[in-house]
């Protein structure tokens, strides 16, 4: 065997072994190989609209209301959410203990009622779209922690 088939042979055994092994890496941020959970996939399409505008009623990239907002960022990972807040919150199970993707019910008003819905993105934060600030990552701390009045799972 010639020098030069010997180097070609020594390239394509290196570069295929290194893919293979690329492959078997587990990925510890998404707990996959290779492929985001479709909690993380979910909030990132969320993350994705931060600074639309928002709308009453809406529910498109145009412009989305909180529950608007909510049922399309789910939509386009395949879920099928109610689209109004009080439907949601009917149709979910309780979710518990406060984990990242979960759907918050909050008192948008402040008058004890459940009138707007957020996603738990984790560290303390929710996404969320807000009738004077359209979508927002924004924390809980200090005003939403006590506003909350339910914690849904819909996963």
């Amino acid at each position: 065997m010639t020098k030069e088939k010997k180097i070609i042979i020594g390239i394509f055994a290196f570069t295929t072994i290194g893919a293979a092994i690329a492959l078997l890496i587990k990925n510890p941020k998404t707990n996959t190989f290779g492929k985001l959970s479709i909690k993380d996939r979910v909030i990132n399409t969320g993350l994705s609209l931060v600074g639309t505008p928002y709308v009453w009623g809406g529910c498109t990239p145009n412009g989305f209301d909180c529950s608007g907002l909510i049922q399309y960022i789910f939509s386009q990972n395949g879920i099928s959410l109610p689209r109004t807040t009080s439907e949601l919150f009917r149709a979910l199970p309780d979710g518990g203990t406060l984990t990242k993707g979960d759907l918050l019910a909050l008192d948008g008003r402040g008058d004890g009622t459940t009138s707007h819905v957020g996603i738990y993105i984790g560290n303390g934060q929710m996404l969320h779209s807000g009738s004077n600030s359209g979508v927002i990552v924004t924390n809980l701390e200090p005003y939403w922690i006590d506003r909350i009045k339910g914690i849904y799972n819909p996963f």
